[in-house]
């Protein structure tokens, strides 16, 4: 079987040594790239030097304008069958890329992810596949629990992580690129979902096996982060749900986005996430409601699933989720 044409797309800001890693795994894969595009989001650090040693093409952004403006640049120039997104922070095994191409043309999917491991704690997950609340909440299915047979399986998931993923390249024709109001995180999610809801299937590949430093250029719970991700919760509701779906789960949406605003005051970040919740609020964005019937069956499916997961060691912050609002709908 003829491999498939693919593009790596990496996007960086700064973090030069992560990235030497990066492109040494990939220098190591056992199915090569026709072409990486690394964008540089208005790095201080000499990227062009690190891109050009690695025979990549190079893009500076005038600044940084976050994951989803980078990686749409990357897209538009990459004409090929599969594009595959890596964050710059991730070392992949040296059959990452064969895995995910051969597992994802043989069950005819439109975008597969494999297993991620923290790089610090290689026994640990960092994710899987993502999952979506009724809240807007996402989950990284199994982020920070030991790997195990329960994420050994291959399976069809609606919600891939652009962390480290694999994406035909026609998919970006049909249903548009990340929606660039998010600057980051979320981001990946909305771009699932409106997948999802279109017919458009992924898949979980668990023998394509990377490790993911995890915040290589920010602290999860710095400022920044939690404002932006405060911010996009809202967003992704105001963008995706139309406003029966709105109606019809707003106490869930506000128990959850208020649940998540604990965790951040935990963090000594109320004043991150009340800035964010304000400029999520008052922030207008172009609405693309998906489907209603499509959109309540996706988020059903996601729930149901977060709530087997948290059948075992649950999260305090699901545990509470779950009891405020309610047992499961029929």
């Amino acid at each position: 079987m003829t491999t498939p044409s693919v593009a790596l797309v990496i996007p960086v800001w700064n973090q030069v040594d992560l990235l030497r890693v990066l492109l040494k795994s990939i220098a190591d894969q056992t199915v090569q790239p026709e072409r990486i595009v690394i964008v540089d989001n208005a790095s201080t650090e000499d990227i062009a030097s690190i891109a050009a040693q690695a025979g990549a093409q190079y893009l500076r952004m005038p600044r940084n304008l976050g994951f989803a403006a980078a990686v749409n640049r990357g897209i538009a120039l990459a004409q090929t069958e599969w594009i595959a997104l890596l964050n710059s922070d991730v070392a992949l095994q040296p059959d990452w890329l064969e895995q995910l191409l051969q597992r994802a043309t043989a069950v005819d999917a439109w975008y597969a992810c494999g297993k991620l491991l923290m790089a610090r704690d290689p026994t640990r997950i960092d994710g899987t596949w993502d999952l979506i609340a009724s809240s807007g909440c996402a989950y990284r299915n199994g982020q920070g629990r030991k790997d195990g047979p329960q994420f050994s399986p291959e399976r069809e998931i609606a919600l891939c992580p652009a962390t480290a993923a694999i994406y035909r390249r026609e998919l970006f024709d049909r249903v548009g690129g990340f929606a660039e109001v998010y600057e980051s995180y979320l981001e990946d999610v909305d771009f699932s979902m409106r997948c999802a809801a279109a017919g458009y299937r992924g898949f979980y590949v668990p023998k394509a096996q990377a490790t993911h430093v995890g915040q290589g250029s920010s602290s999860h719970w710095s400022r920044r982060v939690v404002e932006l991700n405060a911010r996009n919760q809202v967003l992704l509701v105001k963008r995706l749900y139309p406003l029966q779906v709105q109606k019809q789960f707003r106490w869930k949406i506000i128990a959850g986005q208020f649940l998540w605003g604990l965790v951040a005051c935990r963090h000594f970040r109320l004043g991150s996430w009340v800035r964010g919740r304000l400029d999520g609020a008052k922030r207008n964005v172009a609405a693309q409601p998906l489907d209603q019937g499509s959109l309540t069956r996706l988020l059903a499916a996601s729930e149901r699933e977060i709530r087997g997961i948290q059948k075992v060691k649950p999260d305090l912050y699901w545990r509470l989720y779950f009891l405020i609002t309610g047992p499961e709908s029929e």
